[in-house]
């Protein structure tokens, strides 16, 4: 994923707009209040502790910002499945 990130977004990178990190939900390397706003895409079922992450994702973000989280409800179980994705948002609390 990270090879394919890096191809696509080769212009930003190169003009120093856009970087491309591999990193844990559970230790993300940022400092405190360093976001303005945090998206999560088919990947809460992938943590491994939903607490520890949330806290983590809460750190990073600046007071007032937003995390947005989208993903499958279900299994697709046949090609024709229409994607209705369930959409998630939070606000952080100003500090």
């Amino acid at each position: 994923m990270v090879e394919i990130a890096s191809q696509r977004n080769r212009p930003l990178i190169e003009a120093a707009r856009a970087e491309v990190i591999l990193a844990t939900v559970e230790s993300l390397p940022f400092a405190d209040n360093f976001f303005d706003k945090v998206l999560c895409v088919h990947v809460l079922y992938f943590w491994k502790d939903f607490d520890v992450s949330l806290r983590e994702i809460a750190r990073v973000l600046k007071p007032g910002a937003d995390w947005d989280s989208c993903s499958e409800p279900r299994p697709i179980r046949r090609p024709s499945h229409r994607f209705r994705p369930k959409s998630t948002a939070f606000r952080s609390s100003p500090k």
